[in-house]
């Protein structure tokens, strides 16, 4: 299955959406019920309120879509993840692909215009009309890491820790540093600092970690204002701490990709893993 042709739902809406009210229920038919195996909401309306509202382009932003499509952008992701495919061992998923809207767009600091969603069943990547290619590279080798990570560790949004959750985008990352370049990684993966340890110690503790539910993990993982939690802090944490283990274990992303959440922790935590090298 692997990456959807969506330029070709594209090229459909421009062609048969003329009045205002048809653009609504084509852009309902041929971007949003696609995806509802994904999401699963209640209806379409509900689901575009929410894609829409995670960066999915408008009906305002149509004239745009005519140079998106433009791109080779399929093509180059298709290529990108049946060499991740075969690499990892991974699942044959649908990847989605489509323009953001332009609210998505000027968030250039924390996503670079992009968002991507992953789950086990499949990955929707949202990015600008206008994307530098590694960077897109990066987007689909962070998320699709994401996929395989859940398909060995049987993992759901209810049953995943904190911890297991950090790791998830920690062990991304060195993925994409990997296979993309260093030059590619999120602008979080930067943020990294020597003394990342203190600041562990002080938001996060076992009990902490051992918290379940995607939910349950937003402020940990993005930052909170109200409980002066750094921004994506656990994201930048999950990062360095999946790279000190890699160092640790000498173990590059594919070994790491099954390696459990906490043995990550016990090697990238402690100052010299378990002792005698055992688990």
């Amino acid at each position: 299955m692997a990456v959807i042709r969506t330029n070709k739902w594209i090229q459909l809406f421009l062609k048969h959406a003329d009045s205002k009210r048809e653009l609504e229920s084509t852009y309902l038919r041929l971007f949003v019920n696609p995806l509802q195996p994904l999401f699963q909401f209640q209806n379409d309306e509900q689901l575009a309120a929410y894609l829409q509202k995670v960066g999915l382009f408008t009906v305002k932003d149509m004239e745009q879509l005519t140079a998106f499509i433009d791109h080779d952008y399929w093509s180059i992701l298709q290529a990108q993840f049946l060499e991740l495919k075969q690499a990892w061992n991974g699942p044959n998923v649908p990847v989605y692909v489509l323009m953001a809207n332009q609210s998505l767009e000027r968030r250039q600091e924390d996503v670079r215009g992009m968002m991507g969603l992953s789950f086990e069943n499949g990955i929707l990547l949202l990015i600008p009309k206008s994307i530098e290619l590694n960077r897109l590279r990066a987007l689909l080798t962070h998320e699709y890491h994401h996929v395989c990570r859940l398909y060995h560790t049987k993992e759901s949004e209810q049953s995943i820790t904190l911890l297991e959750s950090m790791v998830m985008e920690g062990l991304a990352e060195l993925a994409v540093k990997e296979y993309v370049g260093e030059s590619s990684m999120a602008p979080w993966a930067h943020k990294q600092k020597s003394d990342w340890k203190m600041l562990w110690n002080q938001y996060l503790s076992e009990k902490t970690l051992a918290i379940k539910g995607r939910k349950e993990h937003k402020d940990f993982l993005y930052g909170s204002r109200k409980k002066r939690i750094p921004y994506m802090m656990g994201y930048t944490l999950g990062y360095c701490l999946c790279q000190q283990a890699a160092s640790q274990l000498g173990e590059k992303s594919v070994a790491l990709l099954t390696t459990p959440a906490d043995k990550i922790y016990r090697y990238g935590y402690l100052e010299n893993g378990f002792k005698n090298n055992e688990p």
